[in-house]
């Protein structure tokens, strides 16, 4: 054999095995099936992110990040592509071009609730964010959203109305609030009915 047959064999032999090697791994990702999982990857994100310069590259880029409360009054964050996936690792996440982020934030959907500049938390949230991203030197994609978890929405916006004073503003920020967990094709119903 000539070493022009060896080289072009070895080549396509090389890229099979990445392709099958590929399938393989992403047939392992398996999206999320509760709250509690989600949280341990925020946490997981945050220890992946520490150590992955390649991951780091990515954060200028991701979107959709959920927000996970410490005990000690702080957020850690993940982005919905890297903690919809059960265990995701950073090598994962770079090696893998088939993770799909609708899915991921069509399943964490079942537990958190975007949340935008009107809600209570968004401004403490955001500027959070923003200081942790820029500790890696990179700062939030300008479509950026934030979503925080139902029962700590839900239990901002009791609180609120526990304080409100003004009825119609009250009744006003609860559908503001019911409306935001709509799925946007039904917040365009709604928006359509008014």
């Amino acid at each position: 054999m000539t070493l022009r047959l060896e080289f072009i064999i070895y080549t396509l032999f090389s890229v099979f095995v990445s392709k099958l090697y590929k399938v393989k791994t992403m047939a392992k990702q398996t999206l999320v099936s509760n709250e509690a999982q989600v949280l341990d990857n925020i946490q997981r994100f945050g220890d992946e992110l520490e150590r992955s310069p390649d991951l780091q590259s990515y954060l200028s880029y991701f979107r959709a990040w959920y927000t996970g409360f410490e005990s000690d009054g702080s957020y850690s964050f993940g982005p919905s592509k890297f903690i919809g996936y059960r265990n995701l690792t950073a090598e994962d996440y770079i090696a893998s071009s088939e993770l799909d982020g609708r899915q991921t934030e069509s399943r964490l959907a079942k537990w958190f609730v975007e949340i935008g500049p009107e809600h209570i938390a968004y401004e403490p949230l955001r500027e959070q964010l923003h200081d942790f991203l820029a500790e890696y030197g990179k700062a939030p994609s300008s479509a950026m959203r934030i979503n925080i978890p139902i029962s700590v929405h839900d239990s901002a916006v009791a609180e609120y109305a526990a304080n409100a004073e003004n009825g119609d503003r009250l009744l006003g920020d609860l559908l503001i609030a019911v409306a935001l967990r709509l799925p946007h094709a039904e917040r365009q119903r709604v928006r359509a009915a008014l």
